[in-house]
């Protein structure tokens, strides 16, 4: 997937790849060392392993020099259907409408070993009311754009609706395989037409691999559950109809097939789900770690504990780390002033993946970062592996480093 050609293997030893560098497999031939373009992705495949021994998920990987990729096409078109991943990394944050923070309190979020990293931002850089304005986030995208380079990533989407704002990056090396992007925004804020509140999407494929990350920023209040259901219908039927093709779906108030569309949708942001309880309760269920019972009465969980309309098929990660709302400024005290919010889990990370795909598709990690206290939410964020389609046998043989062209080895 990089723009690095594949030498002759006769002579060369493929060393097993470092955790540290997931999409090139470092190797020598000769004196002269060279790298081999095997993407995490889809150049690793599961080996047997004895069952005496516990392994880890990376010790049961295995590089593949490109024989071995060949023979494993041949493998695929006969008989085995093998799923490849993608790393994920999403990230949500209310950020209070500050502007962009010190370049360490984002850097240590922007995970270097993934493939896709997003960022969903509410409240970014100025208030709700000045991004009606002025909805530009120049100072942040600076800032992501920096650090993405700087880790070997490349922006490839972004959408904004007012305060409301999502970025996605991806690895340099897979840009070639990037294609079919769509923006776009709907809002359902004041009189359900005002972008206060709404979402911002951004999908794509890499390779055959459909993608559709969606940011949302839904109506405040612990009273207005219902409105917040009302913000997800609206956000989910208009967005669908505009990143599918015209032509190809019939007005229809269901979205259930056009969600489907989709090998992974990824839904995310501050959502303004509620714990319903008081706040001297919740205090005290806080101090002594027990936030599963807060859990129990947690607006949305209740939701997606029932069949609905509302976040239908969608799924949640368990969630183990504290509420991230609502902080004092620059404070790890819960609400102190006259209005004493409930501490809540009003930032979430949703998911849900193609029927074929769920067994074969994880959460690795789903937490929130309570060293950051820039805002009154903490960042909240996931990561994942999404499956993908199976490998295809390439078009065309491998070319010599001399023809000046990019390798094409595999797909995604």
């Amino acid at each position: 997937l990089s723009e690095t050609f594949i030498p002759s293997l006769s002579q060369t030893k493929v060393h097993p790849p470092s955790l540290d560098s997931p999409f090139l497999s470092s190797t020598t031939q000769g004196n002269r060392p060279i790298q081999v373009a095997i993407p995490e992705t889809i150049g690793y495949y599961q080996k047997p392993f004895p069952s005496n021994k516990t392994w880890t998920l990376e010790q049961t990987i295995k590089p593949l020099t490109f024989s071995d990729y060949q023979q494993e096409c041949e493998r695929l078109q006969t008989s085995i259907k093998r799923f490849k991943y993608i790393r994920a990394q999403c990230l949500t944050w209310n950020m209070m409408g500050k502007s962009a923070p010190p370049r360490a309190t984002i850097e240590r979020l922007f995970h270097p070993h993934q493939h896709i990293v997003a960022f969903a931002t509410q409240e970014c850089e100025r208030s709700i009311t000045s991004s009606m304005v002025n909805r530009k986030k120049a100072s942040w995208d600076k800032l992501l754009d920096t650090i993405g380079h700087d880790k070997g990533y490349v922006g490839i989407g972004r959408s904004t609706l007012c305060a409301l704002h999502l970025v996605v990056f991806i690895k340099k090396e897979l840009v070639p395989y990037m294609d079919s992007l769509v923006t776009s925004q709907v809002a359902c804020g004041v009189m359900n037409e005002i972008g206060n509140k709404g979402g911002a999407s951004v999908s794509f494929k890499l390779g055959d691999t459909s993608i559709m990350i969606i940011g949302a920023h839904l109506a405040a209040s612990k009273k207005n559950t219902k409105l917040r259901h009302a913000n997800y219908r609206k956000i989910i039927q208009q967005m669908m109809y505009k990143h599918k093709p015209i032509g190809q779906h019939k007005e229809d108030s269901d979205v259930e097939p056009l969600l489907r569309d989709f090998d992974h949708v990824l839904f995310m942001g501050d959502l303004n789900y509620r714990v319903d309880l008081e706040r001297e309760k919740v205090d005290e269920l806080i101090q002594h770690h027990q936030y599963h019972v807060c859990l129990k009465h947690d607006q949305l969980l209740q939701k997606l504990a029932v069949p609905s309309d509302v976040f239908r098929n969608f799924n949640e990660a368990e969630i183990l780390f504290a509420p991230t709302y609502k902080f004092d400024p620059d404070s790890t005290v819960y609400d102190t002033s006259s209005k004493k919010r409930v501490p809540s889990w009003t930032d979430r990370i949703l998911y849900r993946h193609k029927p074929n795909f769920q067994s074969h598709s994880m959460v690795l990690s789903y937490d929130a970062d309570f060293t950051n206290h820039y805002s009154d939410h903490r960042p909240v964020y996931a990561r994942m592996l999404l499956s993908t389609h199976a490998v295809k046998a390439p078009e065309s043989p491998v070319k010599s480093p001399s023809n000046h062209s990019s390798s094409s080895i595999c797909t995604i």
